[in-house]
Formats: C-alpha cells, structure tokens, sequence
C-alpha cells in the first residue's frame, strides 16, 4: 500500500448525490473528469460494463475512474450515493498491467459507509474550514480501500503523470549500464509498478523496460561508431551481461550486428 500517494495526491472533493430506483428501473452513470465512489445503501443490482454484466448488493462499493460510464439496473427497490472527487485513480494490486474503468469493492465491515455517512454530514455544516474536512474524511476513505482491498491510488493529473515520466526516462538515462527493475522504478515514483507500465507505455510508447534496453543500443550504437572498443567491451559498458544477446537484440533492432553496423557506418561518420 502506497500512503504517501493518498498523502501526496491533490485530492479535491468534487460532490454527493443519492439516487433511488424502482425494482427493473434502469439508469446510466458517468464519472465524467472525475473519480467517483458509488455506494449502495439499499437493494440489489447488476451493472454493465463493455457489454459484460456484474452483481452488485447492498454495501457494495462501485469505484469508478475517469471518464467511466456503466449501466444500472436495479433488481430490487435500490438506493445509491455518489460521491466525486479530483487528483487521483484507482488501479489494481494485481499483476494486471491495465488500469480498468470500474473496480468493486465489498464493505463488510461497514468502515467505509461510516466514513461516507460522515462525510453527507459534514458536506451538510456551513463551517468555513468544510472542503478541508472533507478531503481527510475522503483520505480516511481511500487510506481503507487500499489497506484491506486490491486496488491502490495513484496520481492522475497530467502534470504529476508527465513529472514522473521525465523522472523515470532521466533515471534509466543515468543508470542504463546496470541492471535497473521495475520495482526500483516504482519505488522512485512512489506508484504501483503495473499501473507504472501502463503509464510509461502511455507517455512513451515503451514499456519501462523496453525503453532501458532502447537507450543501451543507442549508445551502444555511438561507440561502436566512435570508437575502436571490442563489440564484446562495448556490450558489458552498455548493461547487456551477454555478448550473445547484445548481438541478438542489437540484429532485432537494426537488421544487422554490432560488427556489421560498425564496418557499415564507421566510415560515414
């Protein structure tokens, strides 16, 4: 569980509204630019999301990222409350890389529907200091779902998005020669390293790694160019442990090897 991202992300409350439908009533709810938490206080439903439907009850917490729309069909009497939010996404915990729509959480224990009770409450007081006890009501929230659910929070505003990846790309620039993990990245950033994937893929079209061994062959490519080291020097400065798979990659990237790319191009620089 990543607590400084709750800590860090400029979470900002956005607003609450409860809904109650008839048994059979269908509605469409849409999170637009912000995050939303949908809890249902009564009934039974089922939700359809990408043509595939899912069962809901009662204390069913129904998180929504971004610009998520699902389809509600209430199976019973059912009743609802919406709360939205800025500053954050949920992603998963799990070894899935992508970060989905809508994730559903179970609130057993009724910790999270006493935090939102409280937070209808306050939302309801004219105190001038309400948005600020509202957003650490909303952390308490949030502080839950990733201490006892599979999903985690992460940052989502672009700015914060592109400062990671410009952190991330000068960090392998500096550090390409050794062995760098995705674990190590995500600790820098201080995200979850599957929705780290997902984001670097976004920003860069790589993968973390694969933008590692991108920046080790263009070097790679600037010696052997620039310089009269063995191919096999050359592979050990740039971070490969193999010669063999240097050559591999190197021919995969290029459609030539190292000492064919070297005889080709030496001459034009």
């Amino acid at each position: 569980m990543h607590l400084s991202a709750i800590l860090s992300a400029p979470l900002e409350f956005v607003g609450i509204h409860s809904q109650r439908l008839n048994a059979h009533d269908q509605h469409t709810i849409q999170s637009g630019n912000h995050l939303a938490i949908l809890y249902i206080t009564k009934g039974n439903a089922s939700y359809t999301l990408d043509n595939l439907s899912s069962p809901v009850k009662k204390y069913s917490c129904i998180l929504m990222n971004n610009n998520a729309t699902i389809n509600l069909h209430a199976l019973s009497t059912l009743e609802y409350t919406m709360f939205t939010f800025t500053g954050a996404g949920f992603t998963a915990t799990t070894q899935d890389e992508s970060q989905q729509p809508v994730y559903v959480v179970s609130d057993q224990l009724r910790i999270i529907k006493h935090y939102l009770n409280l937070i209808v409450k306050e939302n309801e007081t004219p105190f001038s200091v309400k948005d600020f006890i509202l957003t650490q009501l909303l952390r308490c929230v949030l502080t839950h779902l990733m201490g006892y659910h599979t999903v985690t929070l992460v940052k989502t505003t672009a700015s914060h998005k592109q400062e990671d990846i410009e952190i991330l790309k000068k960090y392998i620039r500096q550090h390409y020669m050794r062995k760098i993990t995705l674990e190590e990245l995500a600790t820098l950033v201080d995200i979850n390293k599957y929705y780290l994937i997902r984001l670097f893929k976004q920003h860069t079209h790589f993968s973390p790694i694969d933008y590692l061994i991108h920046i080790r062959l263009e070097e790679a490519e600037r010696m052997l160019l620039h310089s009269d080291l063995p191919i096999t020097q050359i592979s050990s400065a740039v971070g490969f442990k193999s010669p063999s798979y240097f050559t591999k990659t190197f021919k995969e990237q290029n459609d030539c090897t190292p000492s064919e790319y070297r005889q080709r191009f030496a001459f034009a620089n």
